[in-house]
């Protein structure tokens, strides 16, 4: 989950004359048109994750972040700090950030990396664009 990424994207969405520059690092745009399966996707999400159990829930996109076992290590570490509760409403609080602005572009220099492997996010696909 990458909430910081949220939240510098809104920033530059409501307050773009306080940001200097944006970089996003393997993440999804905020403001890039959902299809409606994504949507319906994203509003039964939580809902799917707490019939889970917080261990499946956990484990179950490791190898999204990362094929380094070290670092699977230690975003399972991360979320094993939070509570099954905490989980999901951070979960939540990061989807709520989605909303389709069409029109819009980030008007400020921007930074979009990605690994050559990851599977997280939008960005790889939507980069040139």
């Amino acid at each position: 989950m990458r909430a910081g990424l949220n939240i510098t994207q809104e920033m530059a969405y409501r307050y773009p004359e306080r940001v200097q520059a944006v970089v996003v690092a393997d993440g999804t745009c905020i403001t890039w048109p959902r299809s409606s399966f994504d949507q319906w996707v994203l509003r039964i999400s939580s809902g799917v994750m707490a019939l889970l159990p917080f261990e499946a829930l956990k484990r179950a996109g490791l190898s999204y972040f990362s094929n380094s076992k070290g670092v699977q290590d230690y975003v399972y570490e991360a979320f094993s700090m939070l509570s099954k509760k905490q989980f999901i409403a951070l979960w939540n609080g990061v989807i709520t950030c989605l909303h389709d602005e069409p029109s819009y572009k980030i008007t400020r220099p921007m930074l979009l990396v990605h690994g050559d492997n990851d599977q997280m996010g939008d960005i790889k696909k939507i980069a040139r664009t």
